[in-house]
């Protein structure tokens, strides 16, 4: 709160803000903090789910459980902001990513479909249908190593 008392127009402030009162249960104020950093930066929840995917790519990041912990909760928060249908062929891989990492590959198998039935070729595509393997084998993307 003293951070947007000094940075008042700062939509990432007001997001990170969001996060806390859901970590809280504090679902109305949640939801207002996370209006207003809507109405500062429409794109917030995509741009947060970029900054998560530079988390859960970064293998130090992977490797404390905070961050990876803290990665997950900015990702279900900004998935509050971005519509399903709005997500791209990385926000879903990135969702993917998270879930499996938390054990999830269910989750994590539904994000590989959607992935692939919105890219139905080129790179995106290849990814999705590799990370789809991993997850029905329940292995995670960054140990696989093609056995």
């Amino acid at each position: 709160k003293k951070l947007i008392e000094k940075k008042p127009e700062n939509a990432s402030t007001r997001f990170y803000l969001g996060c806390c009162y859901h970590q809280l249960n504090r679902l109305a104020e949640r939801d207002a903090a996370l209006a207003e950093a809507s109405r500062l930066n429409p794109q917030i929840g995509s741009e947060q789910l970029t900054k998560v995917r530079e988390l859960i790519i970064a293998q130090e990041s992977r490797e404390i459980p905070e961050r990876l912990a803290s990665a997950q909760m900015r990702a279900e928060v900004a998935l509050l902001l971005v519509m399903p249908e709005e997500l791209t062929t990385i926000q879903l891989d990135t969702l993917g990513l998270l879930a499996a990492a938390r054990g999830d590959f269910e989750k994590a198998i539904e994000y590989a479909k959607r992935g692939i039935e919105k890219s139905p070729r080129g790179p995106w595509h290849v990814v999705h249908k590799t990370r789809l393997k991993n997850y029905q084998e329940k292995k995670l993307p960054w140990e696989y190593r093609g056995e």
